[in-house]
């Protein structure tokens, strides 16, 4: 019991020694810990919610092409071959080969954009048989990626006069 007063007695004259000091840290101290407190609620609160974690892969889809195979109806051998999917493309990774071979740009936007234009430089020629075929690294700006790669083919013919899609007149050499 002695030693407990003894100790008392000591932290007492301790105290009134150092008084302002004693009062300082034990402020500074409820500072820090109400700053703490505070901080750590905040931090909850400003924090968005995390979407779930999942295993599901998404896939890029192709939605249409234009035109519609097999048969490429037209009377303009410069029209455009069209791939539209279900998200905004990574122009980056746009690839693809045309076969028989045939000089072709892919139109990019400067925008986002779901589509690839594929522009024959040289003209799609009369009824040869075209393959378009889109690599499996396609992907979109959410880092979708096609599951397997696009196989597309069409051949050009002209329309008959009799065909709804005829032009008239035709102003085109072939």
């Amino acid at each position: 019991m002695e030693k407990l007063q003894n100790l008392l007695r000591k932290i007492v004259n301790f105290i009134s020694k150092y008084k302002v000091i004693f009062v300082l840290s034990v402020f500074l101290l409820l500072i820090i810990l109400i700053l703490r407190l505070f901080t750590k609620n905040t931090m909850k609160i400003l924090q968005p919610p995390q979407p779930p974690i999942t295993t599901q892969i998404n896939y890029l889809n192709l939605i249409s092409t234009e035109p519609n195979p097999p048969f490429y109806k037209s009377a303009w051998s410069t029209d455009l071959v069209v791939f539209a999917f279900d998200d905004y493309l990574d122009p980056d990774t746009i690839s693809y080969q045309i076969s028989p071979y045939t000089k072709t740009r892919a139109k990019t936007h400067l925008e986002p954009s779901k589509t690839i234009e594929i522009i024959p430089l040289e003209g799609w020629k009369q009824d040869i048989e075209y393959t378009i075929s889109i690599n499996a690294s396609l992907s979109s700006l959410n880092r979708k990626t096609l599951q397997n790669s696009i196989e597309f083919t069409f051949k050009r013919s002209v329309p008959e006069p009799e065909d709804p899609e005829f032009p008239y007149p035709i102003n085109e050499k072939f």
